[in-house]
């Protein structure tokens, strides 16, 4: 996915940028979304790897100076592991660009746990029932199943972090072990 990505991407600028591009590919998933890895929907990837080009060409051609602050603590909420030993890893790590007049350019989170918050989510099916005619489903048909898309607790944190300070928001995960994640939590 990385090298498609940056083949992409090194197709949208000049060449003598697009040689010295490198992109570097955090993977996560939340179970919320089409697979990229196993059952392979070629519409949906031709569409993310498309996108993902885009970001990091506009990303390149819109860079500027910027100054760094960072801050790092603790954060617990909804740490579950169900190996043995159990091993938790609550840092929680903030990397923020500010542009020379103090604007926030972009703000880069990293915690180690998995989004899983909403796994099992559905809506409740009054939120749904307008869309069962259009989409040709009726009776016990009409359902969530396969019919929604959640970015999980790192969207909310994008939405918070994005309207208290503006710029972009990116969420990376850290070591995440066999299963650390807020399953365990109440949301």
């Amino acid at each position: 996915d990385g090298e498609e990505i940056r083949a992409k991407a090194a197709a949208l600028l000049p060449p003598g940028i697009a040689k010295k591009l490198k992109v570097v590919v955090s993977a996560s998933h939340n179970h919320h979304g089409p697979d990229t890895a196993f059952v392979v929907n070629h519409g949906w990837y031709e569409h993310m790897t498309d996108r993902a080009a885009a970001v990091v060409a506009a990303a390149v051609r819109n860079r500027r100076p910027a100054r760094l602050q960072v801050a790092a603590g603790e954060h617990w909420f909804g740490m579950n592991d169900g190996t043995d030993p159990q091993i938790f890893d609550p840092r929680l790590n903030v990397l923020q660009a500010l542009d020379t007049r103090g604007r926030v350019i972009a703000t880069a989170v990293q915690w180690n746990n998995h989004p899983e918050a909403t796994l099992g989510w559905e809506p409740p099916l009054e939120e749904i029932i307008d869309d069962c005619p259009r989409l040709g489903l009726s009776g016990s048909n009409c359902n969530a199943e396969g019919r929604y898309f959640t970015s999980d607790f790192v969207g909310v944190l994008r939405e918070d972090l994005h309207a208290r300070y503006g710029g972009e928001v990116v969420f990376l995960n850290g070591a995440l072990g066999v299963l650390i994640g807020p399953g365990g939590a109440e949301v």
